[in-house]
Order: C-alpha cells, then structure tokens, then sequence
C-alpha cells in the first residue's frame, strides 16, 4: 500500500463509523449525536484493537498464520471494508432515522450497520488470510468462526454499554 492509499483508507476507517455513529442519533440533540459519533468508531477500534492481536497469536499457535506484515495488511483492509460500507449505509441510517416515530431506532439501525459492515470485514479478512497462507485446512476456518464470534460479542456488548438503546 502506498502513503497515500494508507491515510485514505485511515480516513474511511474512522469516517465510517462515525458518520453511522452521528447519523444514528439524528432525532436527538447535538451532544447526543456528537457523543455517538465518537463512540462508535471507538468500539470498531477498541474491537480492532482487542480482537487482531488475538487472532494472530491463535492462527500462529495452530499454524495457519501469515508473516505479521502480511496479517497487518490484510488487517488494514478489513478495516478500510469495513468503513467503506459504514461510509456507504450512514445516509440510509440517517433517513431511517428521521422518518421513524420510534427513538431507539437509531441504535437499532448503527447496530445492523455495524453487524453488515462486520460481515464485509470478516469475510476480506477470512479471504485475505486464506490467500496468504500456504496450507488450506479446515484449521482457519474454525479459528476465524470462534474469533468472530467472540469479538461480535465483545463490540455488542460494548455497543450497547457506549450507546445504549
């Protein structure tokens, strides 16, 4: 990846996850949206943060793991995925949002966002791995389902603990 596609790609990271964050909290006041606009990309980064590390330790410890500068890459697109639809589903968050009668709609819609955007992530990261691991054993795909379910419990939880219903 060049510089100049890395602090992009960074960009959209963030900017996913904020703009589903503040489009998400469009029925109530400024705090409300600017607080959930930062708390979202928080739990994608504390999630990120937690849950990649974990992976590469248990995909070394079965022997499925690539070079650590190959995981980081691969790593590093899941994220900017994951951004890109954030990015991509906020304005429809923002519209559902303001159209519904029901305040905690909000929260449901980042919540279902948030799921999409993860399955796209997952499913670069998982394609990613398998490119850039030489054995294809069931051994990966095992690894990356209880990973995954895991770390979608642990970003739930903080989900719901951050922005609440």
């Amino acid at each position: 990846m060049k510089t100049h596609d890395a602090s992009i790609g960074f960009v959209f990271a963030l900017a996913g996850p904020a703009a589903v964050g503040a489009a998400s909290a469009l029925a109530h006041d400024a705090a409300v949206v600017a607080e959930r606009a930062l708390y979202v990309p928080a739990v994608v980064l504390a999630v990120t943060a937690l849950m990649l590390p974990a992976l590469y330790v248990a995909g070394a410890y079965v022997g499925v793991a690539p070079p650590a500068r190959v995981f980081a890459i691969v790593g590093a697109r899941a994220l900017v995925d994951l951004g890109i639809v954030l990015c991509g589903i906020a304005p429809a968050v923002g519209f559902l949002v303001l159209t519904s009668e029901q305040r905690w709609a909000g929260s449901v819609m980042a919540a279902g966002a948030l799921a999409l955007a993860m399955l796209v992530a997952l499913r670069t990261l998982a394609a990613g791995l398998v490119a850039a691991t030489e054995q294809r054993s069931g051994r990966l795909a095992w690894l990356m389902a209880g990973w995954a379910i895991v770390g979608g419990g642990i970003g739930a939880h903080l989900f719901t603990r951050l922005v609440g219903a």
